[in-house]
């Protein structure tokens, strides 16, 4: 669908429709971000303005944030350690490492 035919049309769009075009078109926007004159750009406006409109500025908002968490979860790898798998480990320094600017090594048995 190109501008002219959303514009046309996007009163007579429901809510479900309406969030299905503003993550598409959200996408597209994210995409196309190094062309300003882009279409994609205004199409977004258009449909942020029409949730606004409706006074369901919250469509757009959870447009955007399905269309980040793809983008987050698509560059997500699993060799990330997660917080429960560090939570209590400690990581024993190389013998031959020094603390820092004089600082006392923490895994040191002295106590200060």
């Amino acid at each position: 669908m190109n501008r002219y035919e959303l514009e046309d049309s996007v009163e007579d769009l429901g809510d479900a429709q309406l969030l299905r075009y503003a993550k598409e078109y959200v996408r597209l926007s994210i995409a196309e971000s190094d062309n300003p004159h882009s279409d994609a750009h205004s199409m977004v406006d258009l449909i942020f303005a029409e949730c606004v409109q409706r006074g369901k500025e919250w469509l757009y908002d959870k447009a955007r944030e399905m269309v980040y968490k793809e983008i987050a979860d698509l560059y997500a790898t699993d060799d990330k350690p997660t917080r429960r798998a560090d939570r209590g480990r400690l990581r024993p320094e190389p013998a031959d490492s020094e603390p820092m600017d004089g600082e006392p090594n923490p895994l040191s048995p002295e106590i200060y």
